[in-house]
């Protein structure tokens, strides 16, 4: 009944990409989150959020989008702040901008700490930077994201690049 053994053996099984392996620990930690916590608890959301990361990692982008969801129905927590801004994204991709924006700022919003919140941050400003009269926001968001992102991340190099690519259209 210890999930943490199955998952950090699923961990090891990732990073030597034998994923059939991780995937069978990672469901079988998920029962025992379900069994121990519940299916309602913020345990079992880190299970699901594990569960769509391995999916990703696969290339299973429509599995992976199911768990994040199953995560996010769970409510606006820390530990689904990755599922949402997963969701943003896909809406994002399907030019739904209203539906991007919520999940973007529900990520903002639920997410653990400013420097998780600043991608969420980033992705709203490229949502407002396609939006006619949104230039002014864009610009705003993406300031904004860059003093919440760490010196040092990859979050920060990211919206630096995007940024700057803003700066030279506008």
């Amino acid at each position: 009944k210890n999930h943490e053994i199955l998952d950090t053996a699923a961990s090891a099984f990732e990073t030597l990409k034998q994923y059939p392996e991780a995937r069978k620990l990672r469901e079988a930690a998920l029962t025992i989150r379900g069994e121990v916590s519940g299916d309602q608890s913020a345990d079992y959301a880190v299970g699901l959020m594990k569960l769509g990361d391995l999916s990703r990692q696969e290339g299973h982008i429509d599995e992976a989008t199911g768990y994040y969801r199953k995560a996010a129905a769970l409510g606006d927590r820390p530990e689904v702040a990755g599922a949402l801004l997963h969701l943003g994204i896909i809406k994002y991709g399907k030019k739904d901008d209203s539906g991007a924006l919520d999940f973007f700022q529900r990520a903002q919003n639920a997410a653990p700490s400013m420097s998780m919140a600043g991608p969420a941050m980033t992705w709203q400003a490229r949502v407002r930077q396609r939006q006619q009269d949104g230039a002014a926001a864009a610009e705003s968001l993406y300031r904004t994201a860059l003093a919440a992102e760490d010196l040092s991340s990859p979050d920060r190099a990211l919206t630096m690049e995007i940024f700057a690519g803003f700066l030279r259209e506008h």
